[in-house]
């Protein structure tokens, strides 16, 4: 079996250090990114990695590098950095607001552009972008976390067409609530892992790119009681 390269974002813990080892246990040759120390990674997460970089992906000056020293050529990249604060909008600063936006958002975006091109180039490869249900539906103290994750569903949409005639898959996950604003997972991190991990196991055999839910029937009957009432009462 041929030896693939993933490259997956935001790998210090939490889901991104699962998705390595799910990846490697799958045969893959995992690169991870983060602005943790190597030095203060799980063994078993740096046991996994092919190589480590240490980014702060709220800085572009380390992605321009990355993309200009690395030769790589990724078959899977995992977009999955985000930065967790939490806070009305209002009490946010200019440069707390430019920065979550870089680091969530604009800086993997860039990284994005630059693996898609190579992937174009050879007419394959699979892209998954984490987002979230705060994406689809905002929540108070999450402005910023949210906008950042719809933002992705949006940039899915429009990617996911261009792609429509290649060899090129995109998935976005939507997964529901798997840590509370202090970072502590809930009781449905391992399913949602589980989830994202069959997701990557059948991406050699999915036909088109999708938008996957990974949601608790709970949260699956408030939404469509929502949009139910949004249908009939806007």
């Amino acid at each position: 079996m041929q030896i693939k390269n993933a490259l997956v974002t935001g790998v210090s813990k939490g889901l991104g250090k699962e998705l390595c080892l799910i990846l490697n246990s799958l045969g893959y040759k995992v690169h991870g990114i983060s602005r943790t120390d190597q030095a203060l990674l799980d063994k078993a997460l740096v046991a996994s990695l092919s190589t480590y970089h240490q980014i702060d992906l709220g800085d572009k000056t380390g992605v321009e590098q990355f993309i200009n020293q690395n030769s790589t050529i990724f078959d899977l990249l995992i977009i999955n950095a985000a930065e967790r604060t939490f806070k009305n909008f209002s009490d946010f600063q200019g440069n707390e607001i430019e920065s979550l936006i870089n680091n969530s958002f604009t800086h993997q975006l860039i990284l994005l552009n630059h693996v898609l091109k190579t992937m174009i180039q050879k007419n394959r490869g699979h892209i998954i972008i984490i987002s979230s249900k705060s994406g689809i539906k905002g929540y108070s103290t999450g402005s910023l976390y949210c906008a950042i994750k719809a933002a992705w569903i949006s940039i899915h949409e429009s990617i996911s067409r261009e792609l429509k005639h290649t060899g090129i898959k995109l998935v976005t996950v939507i997964p529901d609530s798997f840590a509370d604003t202090s970072g502590n997972k809930s009781s449905f991190f391992n399913k949602n892992v589980q989830n994202i991990q069959k997701i990557i196991v059948n991406l050699e055999t999915d036909q088109k790119s999708r938008i996957v839910f990974s949601l608790t029937l709970k949260t699956r009957f408030k939404l469509f009681l929502e949009y139910c009432r949004k249908a009939v009462f806007v």
